[in-house]
């Protein structure tokens, strides 16, 4: 197949796609979540379960609101509506599924192909628009970096839908906590006040709460093949053997003022001092290129895979290689707070084969005709899905995909 065939294809495929993740694959999570690993008898809960994953991948979108030219145009919602006695089952099951797995979780290579989500940050529909493009759990696995909520239109129903494919895939779907998974930063940052608003007959605040503790349980880390470590945030000075990640984390906790729980989902990499230096940001450290070559080195790692930034050198691509390549930044919301960023994520195959997806938006004028007809697929002008960048990235010598060691 040539790859102009493949590209139609393709398109086709997803011109018909995200109101038909309302119809093929909605039945294809279905499906997979009825059949999948083994995951023992039908019982209630996982009738809820199914049955929620279903709604959530099959509603329609909110019909656009005319506004003014000049005006600054926002994704359309999906149209859908979680009950806070559904929220309050989920959140339970959730924490509980959690709490069965340890603070680093481990993904074995034969659970690969595997795929690495960076930040999403309330983006529901884009959320759906990639695992549409990816696949289904069945067939995948999943390792999310964190930052699932605040800023974006819809976090109650991107962490749902997350917290439901992990409940259903519990060996497939791995949810790592972020720095916005956190009681004082969903304060500020917009979760809290969308459960306000969504829930306003909570009083308690119930669902707020449920939300924080299922947070409170989120594993911190990933290990994937043995070879590529995953977290939020980055390294940690406290960080001597992978294992202290289970040994000194005793989950439920709160993101505490310092220590391996805070770096794990704040530090960032860049110091301009060699070794650490305190971070710009007020909490936690950074580090330079040294400090990654050295924990790499000791612990047999090809490379370090982490979110919580996007840079101006991402823009174009959602990903970014430190100078020694031995650690990359992954940033999956495109579009973010409208500002035409790229967004990506990394699959990692069989024989550890690494790819990146690329979801780039697109401006209405250059999409396709059947696209721009379709209003259910394409949010702001739309998106453009592809493996790797289509312009070369020449500060990246992995640009083009790469193999790591066995």
């Amino acid at each position: 197949m040539t790859k102009s065939t493949r590209s139609r294809r393709q398109s086709r495929q997803f011109a018909s796609g995200m109101s038909n993740v309302s119809t093929a694959r909605a039945d294809s999570f279905s499906d997979a979540s009825s059949s999948s690993e083994g995951d023992g008898p039908v019982t209630p809960d996982m009738v809820f379960i199914d049955g929620l994953i279903e709604r959530l991948m099959r509603a329609p979108l909110k019909s656009r609101v005319k506004r003014s030219r000049r005006a600054q145009q926002f994704a359309p919602e999906v149209d859908v509506y979680i009950k806070k006695d559904d929220v309050l089952r989920l959140c339970c099951l959730a924490s509980d599924a959690f709490l069965k797995q340890s603070s680093l979780v481990r993904v074995p290579k034969d659970m690969l192909p595997a795929t690495i989500f960076g930040d999403i940050h309330g983006q529901f529909r884009d959320l759906r628009i990639a695992m549409h493009t990816i696949g289904e759990p069945g067939e995948m696995t999943y390792v999310f970096l964190g930052d699932y909520v605040d800023r974006g239109p819809q976090s109650i129903e991107a962490v749902c839908l997350l917290l439901a494919l992990k409940i259903r895939h519990p060996h497939r779907v791995f949810l790592l906590r972020g720095n916005h998974e956190d009681y004082n930063t969903t304060l500020i940052y917009g979760f809290y006040d969308e459960c306000q608003r969504k829930y306003q007959d909570d009083t308690e605040q119930l669902v707020f709460q449920n939300f924080i503790h299922v947070f409170n349980c989120m594993p911190f880390s990933a290990l994937i093949g043995e070879k590529i470590l995953c977290m939020h945030g980055g390294l940690s000075p406290d960080l001597e053997k992978l294992d202290d990640i289970n040994t000194t984390i005793k989950r439920p906790t709160m993101v505490p003022l310092h220590g391996l729980a805070t770096d794990l989902v704040w530090s960032d990499p860049g110091a301009c001092n060699v070794g650490w230096s305190q971070s710009t940001r007020g909490i936690s450290f950074s580090y330079d290129d040294s400090v990654i070559e050295q924990f790499c080195l000791r612990h047999k790692l090809d490379f370090i895979v982490r979110g919580h930034q996007i840079t101006p050198e991402m823009q174009g691509s959602g990903y970014h290689f430190t100078q020694n390549g031995r650690m990359v930044t992954l940033f999956t919301a495109y579009n973010y707070l409208n500002s035409g960023n790229t967004g990506a994520t990394l699959q990692i195959f069989p024989g550890m084969k690494a790819q990146f997806r690329v979801f780039r938006p697109i401006r209405s004028k250059d999409m396709p005709p059947q696209a721009a007809a379709n209003n259910n697929v394409y949010e702001n002008g739309g998106v453009s899905n592809f493996v790797n960048n289509d312009r070369k990235d020449r500060t990246n010598p992995f640009a083009d995909g790469f193999t790591l060691q066995k």
